[in-house]
């Protein structure tokens, strides 16, 4: 199997409604997500996608589709062996950029994390997204209706008003479902610490990230001071990190994303590591359109237990797969055999710019 050709594109896939996150303090109102198009000399074809948000991590959208125009020429004409080979050669460095690339060769492949003999139902999370308290208690109420038994909660932007915001969800979600809540690296130790300490563990499960990915210490120390157990996301990028994270009182979880490790299978082998290293695994990127979303799903079903963050595919004003990917009373269900196909029709309306490479 070879790669014949490449097409990247850039697309702009609008939101319902704005998704807030602290670590930029501006909320997001689209994915600028980089889509990658691989085909074979068969034309056989593979999908990949990524959405890369700045502040999550060091790399960016235009560094992401500079290394995928200069790498999608280098991989044409090569086996798909050698190909994912030249990708995994840059996880390490830009792990991100490689990703839409690297995952869309897996799917051509026809990889067998994708293949699904049997159905499959991924638990869901969803994110109370609305910051007006007014407005709060009817969003937790539809989201609850819809079958999510976990909520997340953005924070990280003001600790008063934050805790306030998570008590009137905790109020009004009266036990149906479990809140999780994420600064997004946007606390100070103390303000992080004075948060976490403040919690009702019979409500919230885990609290996520509260300080900068490269402050460890003020992590740990937030950690320490946590009536619930912390998860640590933008912080792990390696087996290595997992290892440091399990050295630390109070850090009981970790959360992954495909964009961090590349592929499918470089993905399914960190999450298990977590499991050796004595941690809970969580997986789910809700900054991406549903074809990461289909792919977390899949590797979801063999590694995690948790209910999961792939909620992306939920917030788009319109889906790229053609089947969209099924949702029902809160779960992803992978139905057997399903193998979804991208609406090229709705690509090529969200797309600002295109570049493909082909064999000669």
């Amino acid at each position: 199997m070879r790669v014949r050709e490449v097409t990247l594109r850039r697309v702009d896939m609008p939101l319902d409604r704005p998704y807030p996150l602290s670590f930029n303090q501006v909320d997001m109102a689209s994915f600028d997500a980089i889509v990658a198009e691989i085909r074979d000399d068969d034309g056989r074809v593979g999908w990949g996608e990524v959405t890369i948000l700045p502040g999550y991590t060091h790399e960016t959208v235009a560094s992401g589709w500079d290394f995928g125009r200069t790498h999608s020429r280098a991989l044409i004409g090569m086996d798909t062996a050698n190909a994912k080979r030249h990708l995994i050669a840059h996880i390490a460095s830009v792990p991100h950029a490689v990703q839409p690339l690297l995952s869309a060769i897996e799917m051509l492949e026809d990889h067998p994390i994708l293949r699904l003999d049997r159905t499959h139902r991924v638990a869901v999370l969803a994110p109370v997204r609305l910051k007006d308290l007014a407005r709060v208690p009817g969003e937790v109420e539809q989201l609850v209706a819809l079958g999510h038994r976990t909520l997340k909660i953005k924070v990280g932007f003001d600790v008063d008003r934050d805790l306030e915001r998570v008590r009137l969800i905790q109020k009004v979600a009266n036990g149906r479902a479990k809140l999780r809540v994420d600064a997004n690296q946007g606390y100070s130790r103390s303000d992080g610490a004075r948060f976490a300490s403040s919690l009702d563990p019979a409500a919230v499960e885990w609290f996520e990230q509260p300080c900068d990915l490269k402050d460890w210490e003020s992590n740990a120390a937030v950690a320490k001071a946590s009536a619930v157990p912390v998860m640590l996301d933008e912080s792990i990028y390696s087996f290595e990190d997992i290892q440091r994270a399990a050295g630390m009182p109070g850090v009981g979880i970790i959360k992954h994303v495909l964009e961090k490790y590349g592929g499918l299978e470089m993905l399914k082998a960190a999450l298990e590591h977590i499991g050796i290293c004595g941690m809970r695994a969580t997986l789910g990127n809700g900054g991406a359109t549903d074809i990461t979303s289909w792919m977390e799903a899949c590797v979801a079903r063999l590694t995690v237990d948790a209910p999961c963050e792939m909620h992306g595919f939920l917030k788009v004003k319109e889906p790229l797969l053609s089947a969209p990917l099924p949702f029902e009373n809160g779960d992803i269900v992978l139905r057997a055999g399903y193998r979804p196909t991208v609406n090229e029709k709705t690509l090529e309306k969200y797309t600002k710019a295109t570049e493909r490479v082909a064999h000669a």
